[in-house]
């Protein structure tokens, strides 16, 4: 018979387990690593320049560099979103057909996530005056 024939399901053990996956196209990957790096840097200048913990203890630096990032992530975004595609010609209809490469993060192209670091920065800034 042909259920005999099926395998049987498969089962990933790890997807319980509290594993993250990440889902970009192109050089979505981008957008975390350049945040990291403001916040990484903000942290550094900041705890220089106002004492040690200055940073953890407080939200606006946090939105400074969310913000600084959120700029340059659109920036990247949108000069990626504006380099020239392939364009073909379709053989049926001789209309043109021009192909881009897609640069996401989880599905949102990377330009858009310059807004979103920026309310998130707006968040931590919320957050720390309750």
């Amino acid at each position: 018979p042909l259920s005999s024939t099926l395998s049987p399901p498969v089962s990933f053990p790890f997807c319980n387990s509290g594993v993250t996956v990440i889902v970009w196209s192109g050089l979505g990957f981008l957008v975390p690593l350049i945040a990291f790096g403001f916040l990484l840097l903000t942290n550094f200048v900041v705890d220089q320049n106002y004492g040690n913990g200055f940073y953890e203890a407080n939200g606006w630096p946090k939105l400074l560099a969310l913000a600084l990032a959120g700029v340059a992530v659109w920036m990247v975004g949108t000069f990626l979103g504006t380099r020239p595609g392939k364009t073909m010609i379709e053989k049926d209809t001789g209309k043109e057909v021009v192909f881009r490469r897609s640069h996401s993060l989880f599905f949102i192209p990377m330009k858009w996530w310059g807004p979103i670091l920026v309310l998130v920065g707006v968040v931590f800034l919320i957050v720390d005056r309750k």
